[in-house]
C-alpha cells in the first residue's frame, strides 16, 4: 500500500513538472512570437514618421573674399531631387537651381575654407525647391565630399498620422495588432492610438531621433499588444 502511494505521488509530481514545462514553453513561444510582430509594427510606424535625409558637404577654399560667386558641381540623386536645398556654413539657404545633374548656387565667399551643404530627403514633391534665378557668369567648379545619410523624424509626417483616424492609419500600414504611439517633443507630448489593456503583455520600443524641420531631439515610443 505504501509503495503504491509513493508511486502515485511520484507520478503526480512528474505530471505536474511536465505540464508546467509544457505550458511554460508555449508561453515563451507566444511571447517570442508577439515580440517579433511588435518589432515589425514598430519598424512600419517609425518608417512612416521618418525620412531618409542625405547631406552632401561642399568645400571651397578662396584666396580673397568675393561676393555673388557662382559655384557648381554634378550629382546623381538616389531620391528626392526636387527637395534639394543648398545651405551656407551659417545654415542660410542659398539661391540655387538644377540643370539635369548639375547644381549651380550663388554665394559670398570669405578668405580660407568655405563650407556648404546640399540637403535633400526621400520625399516625392512636384515643387522644385532649388529653383532660384541668377545670372551665370564665370562659374567655378567645386567637388562635393562624401554624402551622409540619416533617418530623421518629420513634423509633417507626425501631423499626417495624427490627422488620420486610428483605423485608417492602422489599415494604411497593414497592421493587425493594436498599438499606441507616444512622442516626447520638448514640453509637448503627442499620443496616438489606443490605451494598452492592463492584463495583457505590452511590448515597448523607443526610438531617439531629431526633428527634420527644427533639429530638436524627440523620442518616439511604440507600444504593441
Amino acid at each position: 500500500m505504501e509503495i503504491d502511494w509513493v508511486i502515485a505521488v511520484a507520478l503526480f509530481i512528474i505530471f505536474v513538472t511536465w505540464a508546467f514545462g509544457y505550458y511554460a514553453s508555449l508561453y515563451s513561444f507566444r511571447t517570442d512570437s508577439l515580440k517579433s510582430i511588435a518589432e515589425v509594427i514598430n519598424d512600419k510606424i517609425i518608417g512612416f514618421l521618418t525620412l531618409e535625409v542625405e547631406t552632401v558637404p561642399i568645400k571651397y577654399s578662396a584666396v580673397t573674399p568675393s561676393e555673388r560667386v557662382i559655384l557648381y558641381f554634378e550629382h546623381k540623386w538616389p531620391f528626392g531631387k526636387n527637395t534639394t536645398k543648398i545651405f551656407s556654413q551659417d545654415s542660410v539657404e542659398l539661391p540655387c537651381y538644377i540643370e539635369n545633374i548639375t547644381v549651380f548656387f550663388q554665394t559670398n565667399l570669405t578668405s580660407g575654407d568655405n563650407i556648404f551643404n546640399m540637403v535633400y530627403k526621400d520625399e516625392n514633391i512636384t515643387e522644385v525647391k532649388c529653383s532660384g534665378a541668377f545670372f551665370r557668369e564665370n562659374e567655378t567648379r567645386v567637388i562635393p565630399i562624401s554624402a551622409v545619410r540619416e533617418s530623421i523624424s518629420s513634423q509633417e509626417k507626425i501631423n499626417e498620422m495624427t490627422n488620420m483616424s486610428y483605423e485608417d492609419f492602422k489599415g494604411s500600414l497593414n497592421i493587425l495588432r493594436d498599438f499606441r504611439v507616444e512622442i516626447e517633443k520638448g514640453n509637448e507630448n503627442i499620443t496616438f492610438g489606443l490605451l494598452p489593456p492592463p492584463v495583457l503583455n505590452v511590448f515597448v520600443k523607443e526610438t531617439l531621433t531629431e526633428l527634420e524641420e527644427t533639429g530638436e531631439d524627440i523620442k518616439i515610443r511604440v507600444l504593441v499588444w
